[in-house]
């Protein structure tokens, strides 16, 4: 385990067992080993300021307990992709759309950012991994770090062939636990503008940090 494994995330992988939490009101079961919405507030922050999906396709990256996919689809959302790079992930959030009767609205998929995407969509989530770091130890710490900002890159290169239309794409962010100028960095070689769409303060690792929903466009090919 790396150094930037704090003691919240140690406590939320100490579990031994399948656990359940509420995001947003809703209940959600977490295997010991996929990000947990009880020990980070990023998942709650978004499920309360994500735009209305009702009508609307979204694609959630990075799913995790598919909580976020969940919501999406009582919400109203068409259809919802959910993925992850994690088997126990994907398992957690099969088991969660089933268990409050979205699964034929909810399609979870093994999918590295948009390495298996070929659609678009009207909404995009990714509550992304935004600590940064050289590189990780243990894969879990790819759920809460993003090793030299490749995820992003990858990202920030590609959403505009996966969105119906501008400003459809939304990434979690905190300025105090992350690396702006490496965001801003690569935002820029992409030729991609970033807006605070929603912003609420959270105390994370014993720290103040401010949790911004990011908003993104790009304004050049």
């Amino acid at each position: 385990m790396s150094e930037e494994a704090t003691a919240e995330r140690r406590a939320a992988w100490d579990h031994d067992e399948p656990y359940h939490t509420t995001v947003d009101g809703v209940e959600i079961r977490v295997h010991p080993d996929v990000f947990s919405p009880k020990y980070f507030g990023s998942t709650e922050f978004i499920a309360e300021n994500m735009p209305q999906p009702t009508g609307k396709s979204v694609l959630d990256i990075g799913t995790g307990t598919g909580a976020l996919a969940v919501i999406a689809a009582k919400r109203g959302a068409k259809n919802v992709v959910a993925t992850d790079i994690m088997g126990q992930a994907l398992d957690t959030a099969r088991r969660n759309a089933s268990a409050h009767g979205v699964e034929s609205l909810v399609t979870v998929k093994e999918s590295d950012v948009f390495s298996e995407i070929e659609d678009r969509f009207d909404v995009i989530l990714w509550n992304w991994p935004f600590g940064p770091v050289d590189e990780i130890e243990d894969i879990r710490e790819r759920q809460l770090l993003d090793p030299q900002y490749e995820g992003m890159n990858r990202f920030l290169s590609s959403f505009d062939q996966h969105v119906n239309q501008k400003k459809s794409a939304y990434i979690a962010f905190s300025p105090e636990m992350g690396h702006p100028e490496l965001l801003s960095k690569l935002s820029e070689k992409h030729g991609v503008s970033l807006e605070v769409y929603a912003e609420e303060p959270q105390r994370r690792d014993g720290s103040d940090i401010s949790m911004q929903l990011l908003q993104l466009s790009k304004h050049r090919s």
